[in-house]
Formats: structure tokens, sequence, C-alpha cells
């Protein structure tokens, strides 16, 4: 996956925040998977992957709804970027290990 800059974790969590909170955990973790997948892509190919993007996080995440990005950064807002991170830190970990 491309770096992940600031723009990717807020496009990231207003994602995560539609989805039902029981299932964010498993849907992040398949956007960062699409996001690798879609940036190895570009590399073999020199183009963008036509579902999962161009290797970026919040590229992965256009295809999904996306909540409105709130005023202020409550609890939801919260709860949603704290798994996006988990998900990046556990892809890290993962990819770390093979």
């Amino acid at each position: 996956m491309r770096p992940v800059l600031i723009n990717d974790l807020t496009y990231a969590t207003c994602t995560a925040m539609a989805v039902a909170p029981e299932k964010q955990r498993a849907f992040m973790q398949n956007v960062v998977r699409n996001a690798q997948t879609a940036d190895r892509y570009r590399k073999h190919t020199s183009k963008g992957h036509k579902v999962f993007g161009n290797g970026t996080l919040s590229g992965a995440c256009q295809r999904y709804p996306r909540a409105a990005m709130p005023p202020r950064c409550g609890p939801a807002f919260w709860d949603s970027l704290s798994i996006v991170l988990e998900a990046l830190v556990q892809a890290r970990h993962h990819n770390s290990s093979n």
C-alpha cells in the first residue's frame, strides 16, 4: 500500500462510519487488503486497479458510501478512526512477518 496520509485516515474513517459499528473492523481489514492489492497491481501494470483504486487507502474506500465529516470529532469518529488505525497496524505486522 502507498504511504498513508492524513487525508487517507479521515476519508477511511468517514467510510467506516457509514458501516454498522459491529461490522467496521472486518470491513476496514478488507479495505486495507484491497489497497495493498491495488498497489501491487499499480506497480506491476503502471495503472490503477479498476475496482480497488490506485493503492492508497482513500482510493480503496472510493467505491463505498461514506458518512459526512463531522464538524467535531466525537465518539463515533474516534471509535472509527481507532478501527482504521488498528487495521493498518495489523496489516503492517502481517506484512513484516511474511
